[in-house]
């Protein structure tokens, strides 16, 4: 919860500004999905593929502004979105939405926060995205 009751979620995404245009929506999105109040946005390119080989700096920052943020805001739910067409994540599809689920898995088992939650976005066009949990 945070300070004033409501309840809080955290979205980690990624920094491409198409996911952040006024029109796409996300933080909302995102917020409704995870059924809480208001969120926290962390961004850093390519979120679902910290778990991969060669990731452990950006994994260790990324765990460090996470702890931050669960100790100091307590939120109830955690989703780590992914997109497709990711320059920082360059995989197909499928490895985006298995990429993360492990990469939510990992932050769960770092972290000791049990309600961490993997979603892909999947792009139609530039302004348009679907938000799917895999």
């Amino acid at each position: 919860m945070s300070t004033d009751g409501k309840k809080l979620g955290i979205a980690v995404m990624c920094v491409d500004w198409r996911l952040h245009q006024k029109d796409v929506r996300f933080a909302e999105r995102i917020r409704d999905a995870l059924g809480v109040d208001v969120v926290d946005v962390v961004s850093v390119p390519g979120p679902d593929g910290m778990a991969h080989e060669g990731k452990e700096a950006e994994r260790g920052a990324l765990l460090s502004w996470l702890n931050l943020l669960i100790g100091a805001h307590h939120p109830t739910s955690i989703a780590l979105v992914g997109h497709y067409t990711c320059a920082a994540n360059p995989v197909d599809e499928s490895a985006h939405d298995t990429d993360a689920r492990e990469a939510a898995e990992y932050f769960k088992e770092a972290s000791g926060f049990k309600d961490i939650r993997a979603f892909s976005a999947v792009r139609k066009t530039d302004s348009e995205w679907e938000l799917k949990e895999v």
